[in-house]
């Protein structure tokens, strides 16, 4: 169950990235078959390995003969290396990056020949990478299995060396050697840092006053790896499913940005944004009071916030700005405004500061101009004639 496991991963992975070049010189073991052949890419080690192809004559020595039956085909184009025991082909490979893992297989079939009937394991040893261990041959005589595992490179180069199942007496044929690079995600394993100069801060995106939608398309990250693209996502995980596509004019809720790398179609790790709407408010008119003039108004009218979240506090705001003299007020914090206008006649102001009640909250400082002029009519009415 394991190794289907990983056989199953591996197809996965495989099947995302661009097809794979074999670093193996010749894996699939294409040669003229005959006695004591070596195929091209590959250097004799021990004895007189032999080609040999499925059904065919027995390429080896004169008076040996097929036993048990005869091989088939290999899954990999026919012709194999067959090794007894003290027999050995191998070949180094140069130019890995240590730490770097691979894929790694190849098939394997105990032959029949003469004598030596025995169904026995593949003996195959690795010089430079960690990881590999001879499979149990649990298949028939001439039944052709496959090994399929990863490979750690502990070293810029790897020597893999095929043998005959020494120190057991019989025969092993061997073919179809691969080792791919597996598949590395450029996205990498962490989530975008978002920078953007308008209405971004902390992961909150802020609808503008005037706008519905927010526009996503400015936003940028900080630490985006090398042959990567950022994308935007409904949902997380980020998949090609969720991705959504252009973020120009996006609604008020969750969205989440990722690292694409279009090569192994993988993504990173997300980064949740907020998008959110302005507190937006108006800019109030100017009051007009008598001198001395007790004065109760409502923030709410003088302001109509909008936007935001939730309900609205107000307050008493400090650091606006206006002409004349800035008065002191009461606001209560449903947006009821006491205050006396002054006794002499001029120009005034006050601050009122409304909030919403988000988790990050926003609020808005607006100033409001008062004149305060004495009324020249009097308090006598005229005569009637």
């Amino acid at each position: 169950m394991k190794l289907f496991i990983l056989q199953l991963f591996i197809s996965l992975a495989l099947c995302q990235a661009i097809k794979a070049q074999n670093l193996v010189n010749n894996g699939s073991i294409v040669g003229v078959p005959g006695e004591n052949v070596v195929p091209a890419g590959w250097v004799n080690t021990g004895g007189t390995p032999d080609i040999n192809n499925g059904g065919g004559v027995l390429y080896t020595s004169p008076g040996y003969s097929w036993s048990g039956g005869t091989p088939t085909a290999s899954p990999d184009g026919g012709t194999f290396i067959n090794l007894f025991t003290y027999e050995a082909i191998s070949q180094t490979i140069t130019g890995l990056t240590v730490g770097q893992t691979y894929i790694f297989s190849y098939y394997y079939s105990s032959m029949g020949i003469t004598n030596y009937t025995s169904v026995l394991n593949p003996n195959v040893e690795i010089i430079g990478a960690t990881g590999y261990g001879n499979p149990s041959n649990t298949g028939a005589l001439f039944g052709w299995s496959q090994y399929t595992g990863t490979l750690t490179a502990t070293s810029t180069s790897i020597n893999i060396k095929a043998l005959g199942p020494y120190p057991n007496y019989g025969y092993t044929g061997y073919d179809g050697f691969s080792l791919i690079p597996t598949p590395q995600c450029n996205a990498g394993t962490t989530a975008p840092t978002l920078t953007s100069s308008t209405n971004f801060a902390d992961n909150i995106y802020t609808i503008p006053c005037g706008s519905t939608t927010a526009n996503l398309s400015a936003i940028t990250a900080s630490n985006m790896p090398a042959g990567t693209s950022l994308t935007w996502h409904s949902g997380t995980p980020a998949t090609i499913a969720n991705k959504i596509s252009p973020v120009t004019a996006l609604g008020t809720g969750f969205h989440y940005a990722a690292f694409f790398d279009a090569v192994f179609n993988c993504y990173s790790p997300t980064r949740r944004i907020t998008v959110r709407t302005s507190l937006c408010a108006n800019n109030p008119t100017t009051q007009n009071n008598s001198p001395s003039q007790s004065v109760t108004a409502s923030a709410y009218s003088l302001l109509t916030p909008t936007g935001g979240s939730g309900t609205y506090t107000y307050s008493a705001g400090a650091g606006c700005t206006g002409t004349g003299t800035l008065i002191t007020t009461t606001v209560a914090s449903d947006g009821t405004i006491t205050y006396t206008a002054p006794a002499a006649a001029g120009n005034y102001y006050y601050c009122v500061r409304v909030c919403d009640n988000a988790t990050t909250q926003q609020c808005v400082t607006k100033t409001v101009p008062i004149v305060v002029a004495v009324c020249n009519a009097g308090t006598t009415p005229p005569p009637v004639n």
